[in-house]
């Protein structure tokens, strides 16, 4: 209604519906997310070819994403299930055993040479670990994002204000249950306030028996600001450990936001990504 148009063009942002696609025009960004259904068997193949992995999570959502362009300079920051899958580390010696590794190998046996699966089961990371730190640009640009450590933190109180939500969304790139011995999922959770955005990008990994793990990127900037701030951690812990701190309910455990500050920290790094070109 009119009282609804006149509120947005106050708040100076235009809400984008295109069914799968969805998003907001605000300040100098274009922010969309698109959801749609996993990939076909065929596309999957393809994504196995081209990426020379081995096997590929039970649900894969290829075609979800989230990108933020800014239109003023043309930097973009996009997260995409194709070059999370390109930040695994398939060759990694510091493998992850687990106690069901039998029932893992039965599980996948068609898609695993059974020759090569005997030589090392483990020669590569079944648990879908994914480094992916979101890929950055400038569009129709060779031109690479400066990118510099840095000791400034997210604004933590800025986020706790009640500002109204423009926009929100959250979608899964891809998730496995691990023949039903634990969970692999990486997510991302996006929030956008009049002054700034937030993105929370998970890696969740329970193993049962095992370990739990969590990979975090957060993004964070603030619109009166030349750059996005990213916060990166990498926190793990055995299951047994951690297990016994709780009380023995099933549910807890497949609870990130419970088990993620129990687990130790292994490495952490802030950076300014700069939206101009330097």
């Amino acid at each position: 209604d009119l009282k609804h148009k006149t509120m947005r063009r106050m708040e100076g942002h235009k809400l984008i519906n295109e069914g799968t696609l969805t998003g907001i025009q605000v300040k100098d960004w274009k922010i969309t997310t698109v959801k749609t259904n996993i990939l076909k068997s065929d596309e999957l193949e393809q994504w196995m070819t081209d990426l020379k992995h081995k096997t590929m999570p039970e649900m894969v959502f290829g075609n979800n994403n989230v990108k933020l362009s800014h239109e003023q300079t043309g930097f973009t920051l996009e997260l995409n299930t194709f070059d999370a899958f390109k930040a695994m580390d398939h060759d990694t010696k510091q493998t992850t055993k687990v106690a069901y590794s039998e029932e893992w190998i039965q599980s996948k046996q068609s898609t695993l040479e059974k020759e090569s699966v005997a030589k090392d089961v483990f020669n590569y990371d079944w648990t879908y670990t994914s480094n992916y730190k979101g890929t950055v640009s400038f569009a129709g640009d060779s031109t690479v994002p400066t990118i510099e450590k840095t000791t400034e933190k997210i604004d933590v109180d800025r986020l706790k204000r009640p500002d109204p939500i423009l926009y929100y969304s959250e979608l899964v790139l891809y998730e496995d249950e691990l023949a039903d011995n634990g969970t692999s999922q990486l997510s991302i959770k996006m929030r956008v306030m009049p002054t700034c955005f937030f993105i929370l990008m998970r890696l969740w990994i329970r193993i049962d028996g095992v370990l739990f793990r969590v990979i975090d990127n957060r993004f964070f900037h603030p619109f009166e600001k030349d750059y996005v701030i990213r916060e990166y951690s990498h926190r793990e812990g055995s299951y047994k450990s951690i297990t016994q701190m709780m009380s023995p309910d099933a549910q807890k455990f497949n609870d990130p936001n419970l088990i993620g500050p129990l687990l130790k920290l292994v490495e952490t790094q802030t950076e300014k990504i700069y939206i101009q070109k330097k």
